[in-house]
């Protein structure tokens, strides 16, 4: 920096008055460029711009770029900036205003006294040096404030509809909870509790819900690494099935219900969950679509019992005892029908017969007796849901 450059600047540092005009001028100049800056308040708007002035002259009279102390500085007025919501693009062009401004005063007082255009060129090289630097690390403080703000949001948001679904609460309570995620108390919505699909995010269902209804008023959040939570308007009855596809997961939807409810619906939608994973079966599922294969696998000490009657005897009999609890099964699966039960098996309907006589002479199962007949499928739909790790 040439001595006269250098005494331009310190000439702007020393007289107070000058400098606050130039503030005045920018500030002016970056609401009306972007009228964001509306929202901040004058004082503040002042004080960070002259504070981001007085220390560009500083080091541009010293002839040099910020260090990483004076960056750390002027970063912490990049996150006021995110906090105070301006976006990242308005941000950095007020820095670049800052510079527009610096470089036109200063070149301007160059040239008026006669400074040597190699001087005003080198004095432009380093005003663009220092706000290279300086934008830079301002870019990466603000989008850092803005992941901070954003998981902050996301942390209060999945709070809140933990304490609206996983425990009960009062009707003010709940109604001032949806308030909070910014739903509607009045409405009916029912609760959703669902496991996503390896290589899912959180987000990924969000925008679904989006995509399948813009207008749909819902809350979202995650609950572990897979699980999620959240409600949907229960006026909206295809969102579930459209929002929350196989793609993404399995997904349990309980009943519609009012805000202080919702807690019951969402008691339902995990164990419609549940029932659903041990089901294999993914997609937005109610209880009205698994129905008593819903109980079947999530009802472990009937099934014990139907297991002791029918397995017991049938694994004591090892091999052969397998391959008539399969012919069973068959038969049931076929709906009692002899000739399309034989055509599965690839067996004769003789054989069929008299392996169906064997179950129940060991088993003591009737299949001619509807219990006996709903005991065998509730034992097989049981036994194929403990094959699915929940």
């Amino acid at each position: 920096m040439t001595p006269e450059i250098r005494r331009i600047v310190h000439e702007l540092l020393s007289d107070p008055a000058r400098l606050d005009r130039l503030v005045t001028q920018l500030i002016s100049r970056t609401v009306g460029d972007a009228p964001a800056y509306q929202k901040i308040p004058e004082a503040s708007l002042r004080q960070g711009s002259r504070q981001v002035m007085v220390m560009a002259l500083g080091q541009l009279a010293e002839g040099r770029l910020p260090t990483a102390a004076e960056l750390r500085e002027l970063t912490a007025i990049g996150q006021l900036c995110a906090r105070q919501g301006l976006d990242l693009g308005t941000a950095v062009a007020a820095y670049h205003r800052v510079g527009h401004e610096l470089w036109a005063f200063l070149t301007d007082r160059a040239r008026e006294r006669g400074v040597a255009e190699p001087a005003v060129t080198a004095l432009t090289k380093l005003l663009w040096e220092w706000l290279n630097a300086v934008t830079l690390a301002v870019a990466t403080a603000h989008r850092e404030s803005e992941l901070f703000t954003a998981r902050e949001t996301e942390k209060r948001r999945s709070e809140t509809l933990q304490a609206l679904l996983l425990h009960p609460c009062p009707v003010t309570v709940a109604e001032q909870h949806l308030l909070s995620l910014s739903l509607d108390p009045q409405r009916r919505y029912v609760a959703f509790h669902g496991r996503l699909a390896e290589g899912t995010v959180t987000s990924d269902a969000r925008e679904a819900i989006r995509q399948a209804d813009p207008s749909a008023d819902h809350a979202l959040a995650a609950m572990g690494q897979r699980d999620v939570i959240g409600v949907l308007p229960a006026e909206a009855d295809d969102v579930a099935a459209v929002a929350l596809p196989a793609s993404l997961g399995t997904f349990g939807i309980g009943g519609r219900e009012s805000a202080s409810r919702l807690h019951e619906s969402y008691l339902l939608a995990g164990r419609t969950l549940n029932a659903a994973l041990r089901l294999s079966k993914p997609g937005a599922q109610r209880l009205s679509d698994l129905r008593l294969a819903a109980a079947a696998v999530t009802d472990p000490d009937v099934t014990r019992v139907i297991a002791d009657r029918l397995l017991l005897p049938l694994n004591a009999r090892g091999r052969y005892g397998n391959e008539l609890w399969h012919t069973a099964v068959t038969y049931v699966e076929h709906g009692l029908r002899v000739d399309a039960t034989a055509d599965a098996l690839h067996i004769h309907v003789n054989t069929l017969r008299h392996r169906l006589a064997q179950f129940t002479t060991i088993t003591g199962a009737d299949l001619r007796v509807s219990e006996d007949v709903a005991e065998i499928w509730w034992l097989s739909t049981a036994l194929t849901g403990q094959q699915v790790d929940c």
